[in-house]
């Protein structure tokens, strides 16, 4: 009865815990004391028929079907339990678990105990805290008690006690006529009370994310926390799990790329390793996965690039830029094609064209060159061509007409005229009162075809691999010209114009109004308009870590709390505010240009076009008075 208890409890506790309910079972053994049938008919119709999942039976000559798909690869394995007889000699053994799954994140071991004599406190303790299950993420044992009859106890490892040293903790009892008495949640029986235990925590220096002050000059030293979106988490996480902390650089100041020979630099590299118990602010991305274990994403976050905002356009094109390239084309051939068109209406029109005024006055066939009357026969060619400049100019056309054919076509060229003419006006108007701007460039094509030079932060992290990793073509080639500079030096080459800078959006709207705005928040410096790369923001733990589902819980109830919006809106204002107090005094305000608002007189450099289009109409009309002196017909 002992036997088919402690397995009744272990089919339970695995089918009602959810850390262990979707793992892969690996069974070990049986020992000499236990019948393989009565194992066979207990263990595995419950487990692997009731659960559907892989089961696993290791040890001397067994091999199984599922056994050879894992060692092929063919299994995919999320978690795995690795169950065990308290009389195993396991101690000896190479690994608790199989080496085809040691790379996973949550491993655990269930010990069975079915000799209750030998099952004393120090037997339990040396179980649980054995070297050997120094990377396993539970490690618990059923062992049947002398209390009552089929009565079951459950302990667990305590990683931090209550004496701050990891030790042996009772979780539950299991009777036949209640099944499990307080029904508790293991992680969180476990995991909830860190009992003051000190971590610490590896991270960079990214506001409004995370801030802190030095207390060295080199990377690698404790720093001191300052208020950040980060630092309030762990606030509040050592708050409610009771633990301290203590905040420290990584030894090279990288966020982390992946090396050649698997390993990993900077944040990430120091978790790999487990020189930290976890990291603050790091981006997840796919290739990291592989190396550390991170809690969900609290705050998604895309990248973006910022530059110089453009200036005014040159103010001798304003008489120009009303008007677009094409459609000054336009409007010079249409008024080309106007006059010679007039011309043919009056030479193949029976109708006499005249002056109303003083008509009967003046004899027939006589033109008055003062514009009194004019017939057909007088309008040469030329003069034509150059009355239909006329209504573009403002000025009235000098003759009347009187055929139909003549009339539609005039009036629809003066509404033309009218038309052209009022918006011309109007936009030269808005242009010299507020000038227009340079192009913009918004996306990353626009960035990669341009003449101009890009860069990102020297501190290498998944914003560098994925330009340094990425087959995308325009990630390519901007990493190809990709230059490596620190904040203050990369935010002063965008100040000088000329210069793109690539990071994280919500990093650049923090150091906008912090550093580079004005009493007014007017800032020289604009944000493309392009995101790309959105990506998650969490903590990361070393692989096996126990600590990452009490971490993970208590992100998704900050989360669920709305905290993580409201902390970022604060901290954005706290930053605004903070410039904005300190601008007389901020070590930047001499870069930022702060424009004069109000009513302001048009100088000569907001009319510049309009005396270079005099200068030039002046030295037209001298070559061709000079043409004439020389070349013209002498009478």
């Amino acid at each position: 009865m002992r036997l088919s208890n402690v397995l009744e409890v272990a089919t339970d506790l695995l089918l009602s815990q959810r850390d262990l309910r979707y793992c892969l079972v690996i069974v070990a053994e049986p020992s000499d004391q236990v019948s393989s049938s009565e194992r066979d008919r207990l263990w595995l119709r419950r487990i692997f028929n009731r659960r559907g999942i892989p089961l696993i039976a290791s040890g001397p000559g067994s091999e199984s079907t599922n056994g050879t798909a894992l060692q092929q690869g063919k299994i995919s394995v999320g978690c795995a339990v690795r169950v065990m007889f308290a009389s195993d000699n396991w101690q000896s053994g190479n690994s608790i678990i199989p080496n085809q799954i040691l790379g996973n994140s949550r491993l655990h071991v269930l010990f069975l105990d079915v000799q209750p004599k030998q099952s004393g406190s120090g037997r339990i303790h040396e179980l649980l805290t054995s070297q050997k299950l120094k990377k396993v993420h539970h490690a618990l044992l059923l062992t049947t008690t002398i209390k009552a009859s089929g009565e079951v106890a459950m302990y667990g490892r305590c990683l931090h006690c209550a004496t701050r040293k990891t030790g042996i903790q009772y979780l539950d009892s299991w009777t036949p006529q209640k099944g499990f008495l307080r029904r508790v949640d293991i992680s969180r029986e476990l995991f909830s009370n860190f009992h003051g235990h000190v971590f610490e925590t590896v991270t960079m220096d990214f506001a409004p994310f995370i801030d802190y002050t030095r207390t060295i000059d080199e990377p690698g030293g404790v720093t001191i926390p300052k208020d950040s979106m980060d630092v309030r988490i762990l606030k509040e996480a050592a708050r409610l799990l009771n633990f301290s902390y203590i905040m420290r650089e990584p030894k090279d100041n990288q966020w982390g790329y992946l090396l050649e020979n698997g390993s990993w630099t900077g944040t990430v590299g120091t978790i790999q390793r487990a020189e930290a118990d976890f990291s603050m602010m790091l981006s997840v991305t796919w290739e990291r996965t592989y190396a550390v274990t991170f809690t969900r994403a609290y705050y998604v976050e895309p990248m973006s690039f910022v530059m110089r905002k453009p200036g005014p356009l040159p103010q001798w094109q304003a008489p120009i830029k009303p008007f677009t390239w094409e459609t000054w084309i336009y409007l010079v051939v249409v008024t080309i094609f106007s006059g010679p068109v007039l011309w043919v209406i009056f030479r193949l029109t029976p109708a006499r064209h005249f002056l109303e005024e003083e008509k009967a006055k003046k004899p027939k066939g006589k033109a008055m060159r003062s514009g009194i009357a004019i017939e057909e026969q007088d309008l040469s060619f030329g003069e034509l061509c150059l009355y239909m400049i006329a209504p573009l100019l403002g000025q009235p056309s000098p003759f009347l007409l009187r055929s139909s054919s003549g009339k539609t076509f005039c009036c629809l060229w003066w509404w033309f005229c009218f038309l052209a003419t009022t918006l011309y006006r109007g936009n030269l108007i808005a242009g010299l009162t507020v000038p227009g701007v340079s192009p913009t460039l918004d996306t990353l094509e626009e960035l990669a075809d341009s003449n101009i030079k890009w860069g990102m932060l020297n501190t290498y992290g998944s914003d560098y691999q994925l330009f340094r990793a990425s087959t995308v073509p325009v990630y390519m080639k901007l990493f190809q010209k990709m230059h490596f500079n620190g904040e203050r030096d990369s935010m002063e080459l965008v100040l000088r114009g000329g210069y793109a800078f690539i990071s994280w959006k919500t990093y650049f709207r923090n150091i906008i109004v912090r550093d580079y705005s004005d009493k007014n928040r007017e800032t020289k410096i604009r944000i493309a308009r392009e995101e790309f790369f959105p990506g998650g923001f969490g903590w990361s733990f070393p692989k096996g870590s126990a600590y990452t589902e009490s971490f993970d819980r208590l992100f998704q109830r900050i989360i669920e709390a709305g905290l993580i919006k409201q902390w970022m809106k604060d901290l954005i204002s706290l930053s605004a505010s903070g410039a904005t107090a300190s601008t007389s005094t901020s070590s930047s305000s001499s870069i930022i240009e702060v424009e004069e608002k109000g009513l302001q007189a048009f100088t000569v450099y907001h009319l510049q076009g309009t005396f270079y289009l005099m200068v030039g109409g002046y030295s037209l009309a001298g070559l061709l008075l000079i043409s004439e002196i020389f070349f013209g017909n002498k009478e």
